[in-house]
């Protein structure tokens, strides 16, 4: 079944869109892995494939910048007005009573805007697989109590695998239970994907958006069938009433056995900003499997412009060192990374960083200016350059709450650049005709 066409045959949404998928069920979650899971035999060992697992790297709070929301993962959601907020967050410590399962930072999903209407959003990873490789996978998911009151009745929010063909088509469709404000608040519960979907077996959920399926049965583990090339590790919330949050942690896709595809390691710039133009763009790549990795398989767009001619490419056969030279000074970037080994195996990293000037004559330097909180302890960790409204990754215009984000001596909140805060002049720094703000969580700070 082509999972771009609902049970009736109609399109739901274009190709360039996110497919999304998801099964019924009303199971209980599973707490723990089925004990005993025995290794096939393979080329893989055991090893989580996820990229930023826990959310411990930068960055945190709302970051828009290009399409990140964080860094390894995708957002998906209904359609959504254009230049909108989006419904998540990196939470960064304890949240609304609810601190992270481990390290310091989680993934907090609220419903997406959707007018009233049922919806399904979350977050994925997507990774090359061939037949017959073997998965695993799991999360930590919670609701903190004291975000609005909590959960609406109808949240539920599971994890998925799916496994897709060369055209993206659902081939198989697995499913954890379902996590519910009724499973209990403020504690991290462990999801175990276990759940078998029928794929012939549509269900409405309410999202003309987001296919549902039957569940029919359980497995210990998660085989690629036939025709496979992607497996994709989904984090989902359905919900109706536009009410608290659902919130992963340590997200687990595991490959005990198949061939593994390439790994990206030790990219830079990775989310940067202040990056010396002189220290180039560099990541190492290799192949787990021993497969060999040729340079024509090394592929860097910049900009939007491909230069994977222009890289400099050393190592063995199987590990490869990478470096694009060349960076402009005072310039931004965005960056798509693809690598396809021998066997056909390929994977995909991002990034995107900002260049300063540096020992350039005149000088001219951008730096970080410590700044405050705004809507009651929201924050950017990574804000874009702007000066005017308009971009929701920037602190131009956002308001402060007396008494919770300021000590305003007038009593009345306002926007965020006042002439004076805290009792001294704010601090501004301009670097051509733009200035840098960075909340530091500096709440209730004394003067």
């Amino acid at each position: 079944m082509n999972p771009l066409v609902s049970s009736t045959g109609s399109r739901q949404f274009p190709p360039s869109r996110n497919e999304r998928w998801h099964c019924a069920s009303s199971f209980f979650p599973l707490l723990a892995l089925t004990a005993g899971l025995l290794l096939s035999t393979g080329t893989a060992q055991a090893a989580n494939l996820l990229v930023n697992p826990g959310f411990e790297t930068p960055p945190s709070g709302h970051a828009t910048y290009g399409t990140t929301v964080a860094t390894g993962w995708a957002y998906f959601s209904p359609p959504e007005p254009p230049g909108y907020f989006g419904d998540y967050w990196v939470q960064t410590g304890t949240a609304h009573g609810l601190a992270a399962h481990s390290g310091a930072n989680y993934w907090s999903q609220w419903s997406a805007l959707n007018n009233g209407n049922t919806n399904v959003a979350g977050i994925y990873q997507t990774f090359s697989s061939s037949p017959g490789s073997i998965y695993q996978a799991s999360g930590w998911i919670s609701a903190p109590s004291g975000d609005n009151g909590g959960l609406g009745a109808d949240a539920l929010a599971w994890i998925q695998v799916e496994f897709l063909d060369a055209n993206t088509n659902l081939l198989a469709l697995y499913k954890s239970g379902n996590y519910s404000a009724s499973v209990g608040y403020d504690t991290w519960f462990q999801y175990s994907v276990t759940n078998v979907c029928d794929l012939t077996q549509p269900v409405s959920g309410g999202d003309p958006y987001f296919t549902n399926y039957v569940v029919t049965g359980s497995v210990s583990q998660l085989v690629a069938p036939s025709g496979t090339t992607a497996v994709r590790y989904r984090y989902a919330l359905l919900q109706t009433v536009v009410k608290g949050s659902a919130d992963l942690d340590d997200a687990v896709l595991n490959q005990v056995s198949g061939p593994v595809p390439p790994v990206i390691n030790n990219l830079f710039p990775q989310n940067m900003i202040f990056v010396n133009p002189g220290s180039n763009l560099s990541f190492n790549v290799s192949s787990p499997s021993g497969f060999t990795i040729n340079n024509s398989g090394i592929h860097l767009i910049l900009n939007g412009t491909d230069v994977s001619g222009t890289l400099t490419i050393s190592g063995s056969a199987s590990s490869k060192n990478v470096v694009c030279s060349g960076l402009q000074s005072n310039s931004t970037y965005t960056v798509s990374i693809s690598v396809t080994d021998a066997s056909g195996l390929n994977v995909s990293a991002s990034t995107f960083f900002q260049t300063m000037w540096f020992g350039i004559q005149p000088v001219t330097y951008v730096w970080e200016a410590e700044d405050w909180d705004f809507n009651s302890g929201m924050y950017i960790d990574n804000p874009n350059l702007c000066s005017a409204s308009g971009d929701p990754n920037c602190y131009f215009g956002k308001v402060g709450v007396q008494g919770v984000d300021e000590n305003n001596t007038s009593g009345a909140s306002g926007l965020f650049r006042p002439v004076i805060r805290w009792g001294r002049p704010l601090l501004e720094i301009t670097c051509a005709q733009t200035f840098l703000q960075r909340a530091d969580r500096l709440q209730n700070r004394p003067v």
